[in-house]
């Protein structure tokens, strides 16, 4: 059915990726939620597998490619009155970094933890980012 209906759709593989999101995983949830969030498709699916095989009991699992997105769900996410227990965040992001997005998440829901990831070597600008946040 689901396959049909983007079929039918003139959309290149990340509409089609996004559309196949939306519909098999709508943002219902339950459980604590852990939200990851990274602009590169093969680290966040990575992380996100590795999140579902260690948490999936506990915890829903979401991603996000961007911050604005992120925050779209979380926004989602609050009016369900759901919890978050962790954002786990690329640092070097387009549109907002890892700091920032963190800061604007912790308005939403200040109880949640948060884990800044960086794959770069910059450890003075990392640690001058993360105690901006305190």
């Amino acid at each position: 059915m689901i396959t049909d209906f983007i079929h039918g759709l003139s959309l290149t593989g990340a509409g089609k990726l996004l559309i196949k999101q939306i519909w098999y995983n709508p943002i219902r949830v339950n459980k604590p939620v852990i939200i990851t969030i990274d602009d590169d498709p093969q680290v966040l699916r990575a992380v996100e597998r590795d999140l579902i095989s260690k948490y999936a009991k506990d915890y829903s699992v979401l991603k996000a490619m961007s911050g604005m997105e992120a925050l779209g769900i979380l926004s989602k996410l609050q009016a369900r009155n759901n919890t978050v227990a962790l954002f786990l965040v690329d640092q070097r992001m387009p549109e907002l970094t890892g700091t920032q997005f963190i800061a604007k998440a912790k308005e939403i829901f200040p109880e949640a933890r948060s884990v800044l990831l960086t794959a770069y070597a910059d450890t003075e600008a990392a640690i001058t980012s993360i105690n901006d946040l305190a």
